[in-house]
């Protein structure tokens, strides 16, 4: 199972902290958000990542193969440069595909620390019985993050920062 850790996000609801800088090398405890998701996904047995950035994360690719070779040698990195604005999950996925192949893999947003590993998700993960498994959260503040719709009991879309989960979206 490979990770895919999405870190070009535009860190529009950090602003100023964000103006010049990319939300995921801002310090948490003095050091960098990004570096917390690369722990918890090696803690979950994921030893293969995939790292998209963008312009504002042009270090990002130097500290985590510095933090890598450091604390994880039996891991391997790659980065997957993403130009422009930012387009959203589905896009960053894409430009991936080529470093994805046809393997399983794990998106990772790198603005959500996970409390505990989540390796027992990733090793139920049977790919002949789910083309998908998701791991959702309840929020009280939807609007700052990802709302998944349901439909029967099945996601009928994803809005990612959707102003108003209560309305309802054609």
């Amino acid at each position: 199972m490979k990770g895919l850790i999405l870190a070009a996000g535009g860190g529009r609801r950090l602003m100023p902290l964000t103006k010049n800088l990319n939300k995921h090398l801002l310090n948490i405890n003095d050091k960098p958000m990004i570096l917390y998701v690369v722990d918890g996904a090696v803690k979950s047995g994921i030893k293969e990542l995939i790292i998209v950035y963008n312009l504002l994360g042009k270090e990002i690719p130097t500290l985590v193969k510095k933090y890598i070779k450091k604390n994880y040698p039996f891991v391997t990195v790659s980065f997957v440069y993403e130009t422009g604005r930012p387009k959203g999950t589905a896009h960053s996925i894409r430009i991936c595909k080529e470093k994805i192949r046809n393997d399983n893999f794990a998106v990772i947003f790198s603005d959500v620390i996970f409390q505990r590993p989540l390796e027992k998700y990733i090793k139920s993960f049977d790919p002949k019985k789910y083309q998908a498994k998701f791991l959702l959260a309840y929020s009280d503040q939807p609007q700052n993050h990802a709302t998944v719709f349901f439909k029967k009991g099945k996601i009928d879309r994803i809005i990612e920062k959707c102003d108003d989960p209560d309305k309802k979206v054609i």
